[in-house]
């Protein structure tokens, strides 16, 4: 080789080596600014092989989630080894695969150090020169300002739509519950006034009899507005104690025989060892009477009521069981809200206005306690409430 040839191609090598530095050094500057660029971003961003789900670079903000960078990509979503499905996790590769374009779900949640954070997950897919798909660029945002404050407007809207059923079902009973017992009063007072000489013995024990008996009904109805007014101002006295159930449960037999024997029914208390609980002693009379009054109401004549009480898991059981109508399997469902606005007349045409229940859960539930109710039609009710042993 001659000379000049020799020193031609000594200088194409190294003017090929200085054009290959130069190249390598602006593809570092170019990968070094996308990595700054990509750093600069808040919010985690991703990109994922396409076709082993392996992470292969994280940005800063998408480092600090402590998600290694090979790991499968489900781990940005559920911290967990497996993959991710269903509508609560779906999975963004298999969504793209199938779509061969732009991917985003809702929202996902994320335990981190036990408290519970939401994202939504955006994914663009990088595909080869033969179409294939290669690459997954991935970004997840925090939302969980946005849906904390969506929760919160949920509640605040539910809690206002009960307020205003709540509302609506206290002057509903104002309208027809007590006052149509007032103007019975007023009638048969009335009567009795101008018309008392001319009156029976026999039929002046039946209007007295009647006036009595509305006059319980009307006082009970009072007893349990104010009551559940108290509830919702929080005007209530709340003083828990240990308490023997049975004591509670003989008193309000004794309390309520009289009603039942008047419709023809038997009322008894079950045998029990005794059970101690820890509550307020005031608020397990009230649920005890309305539950009682309500299977007397709902039990024709020649029906039993039993009360009893026994340890059911730590805690103190209480049921109330009868022999009456039953309740339709649909309407089950009902009891207990204020908003339902379900109220049924009893046996013998008792009037009623569902309010005794829904105050009983409030009540049994303040003194941590739940309420429940079996029941089939033609066969009778059992309510059981539970309390803190003592």
């Amino acid at each position: 080789m001659t000379q000049p040839l020799l020193f031609i191609l000594i200088l194409l090598v190294l003017i090929s080596i200085n054009l290959f530095f130069l190249l390598y050094r602006s593809k570092k500057r170019s990968q070094d600014l996308l990595k700054k660029v990509m750093d600069s971003i808040n919010h985690p961003f991703y990109v994922v092989n396409a076709a082993t789900g392996k992470i292969e670079f994280a940005n800063n903000a998408g480092r600090t989630t402590h998600v290694p960078i090979d790991a499968q990509c489900f781990t940005l979503k559920e911290k967990i080894n497996k993959p991710c499905y269903g509508d609560a996790c779906e999975c963004s590769l298999k969504s793209i695969f199938k779509t061969k374009g732009y991917f985003k779900t809702d929202e996902f949640k994320i335990i981190r150090d036990g408290q519970t954070e939401y994202h939504e997950l955006h994914g663009f897919p990088i595909f080869n020169k033969k179409g294939d798909l290669e690459k997954v660029i991935e970004y997840s945002r925090d939302i969980t300002a946005r849906k904390s404050a969506e929760l919160a407007l949920e509640k605040s809207d539910k809690e206002l739509r009960k307020a205003i059923a709540a509302k609506d079902k206290y002057f509903s009973i104002l309208a027809h519950d007590v006052r149509n017992p007032f103007n019975f009063l007023i009638g048969i007072s009335e009567l009795l006034q101008n018309d008392l000489d001319d009156i029976s013995k026999d039929d002046l024990k039946s209007i007295l009899g009647k006036i009595h008996k509305t006059s319980i009904q009307t006082h009970r109805i009072f007893e349990n507005l104010l009551y559940w007014a108290q509830t919702q101002t929080g005007d209530i006295s709340f003083c828990p104690k240990v308490m023997n159930v049975k004591d509670v449960i003989d008193d309000c037999v004794e309390m309520n025989r009289v009603f039942a024997e008047h419709k023809g029914l038997v009322i008894e208390a079950l045998p029990n060892n005794g059970v101690y609980a820890y509550a307020d002693e005031n608020m397990v009379k009230s649920v005890l009477r309305n539950l009682t009054l309500n299977a007397i109401k709902f039990t024709g004549k020649g029906g039993k009521i039993q009360i009893g009480v026994h340890q059911k898991n730590a805690m103190a059981e209480i049921l109330v069981t009868d022999t009456g109508v039953g309740i339709e399997q649909n309407d089950l469902k009902r009891l207990f809200k204020i908003e339902e606005n379900f109220s049924t007349i009893g046996t013998e045409m008792e009037p009623g206005f569902g309010l005794g229940l829904v105050l009983s859960k409030e009540f049994v539930e303040k003194n941590n306690g739940q309420i429940f109710v079996e029941s089939k039609p033609g066969e009778g009710s059992t309510f059981a409430f539970t309390l803190p042993l003592s």
